[in-house]
């Protein structure tokens, strides 16, 4: 049964479009790096769920987040989570889109790393100049509705997947 829920359409069209912005392959072709897409509520540990699932399947993750917060807010941002060895860490990216046939480079909020998707994995780059990186994420933005618009068809093939609110387990019979 398909999940035809207005939140559901948003996160499958996010993640189609970050996954045309990022050049990766068709839904479950073998790849290091995926896309996803959610939405999760101030406070809640969901970010903490899913670096356990990277660290388990080593495969590193691209997630759009919609975060609701306690103030009726809502903010929006792309999270990395990435597994090396025994360390899984999230950086916070932004999209940089260099030109026409380039998959986009993520590069950390604070501009100390930058990383391509190349050959089904994830890989380390150089850092653009400042320059570069600010057209670029202009780039990204502005191209954002077009990859998603375009990424209809491959959106209708990705799961939805609900995250569940993360709960400490209580000795409460």
């Amino acid at each position: 049964m398909k999940n035809e829920h207005p939140h559901a359409t948003l996160h499958r069209m996010m993640a189609a479009g970050l996954a045309r912005l990022m050049q990766l392959p068709p839904p479950g072709s073998n790849t290091r790096f995926t896309v996803a897409s959610a939405t999760i509520d101030e406070g809640d540990q969901a970010i903490e769920q899913l670096m356990r699932s990277v660290t388990v399947s080593k495969v590193d993750l691209l997630l759009a987040v919609i975060e609701r917060r306690h103030d009726s807010t809502t903010a929006h941002r792309l999270v990395l989570i990435t597994s090396t060895g025994n360390v899984t860490r999230t950086v916070e990216v932004d999209p940089v889109y260099i030109g026409q046939g380039q998959s986009a480079i993520l590069v950390a909020a604070d501009r100390r790393e930058a990383w391509r998707h190349r050959s089904g994995s994830l890989t380390p780059v150089e850092v653009p100049p400042d320059h570069v990186v600010a057209r670029g994420i202009e780039a990204a933005i502005a191209n954002i509705d077009h990859l998603m618009a375009s990424a209809a068809p491959v959106a209708d093939q990705l799961k939805v997947h609900e995250l569940a609110s993360y709960r400490k387990a209580s000795n409460v019979c």
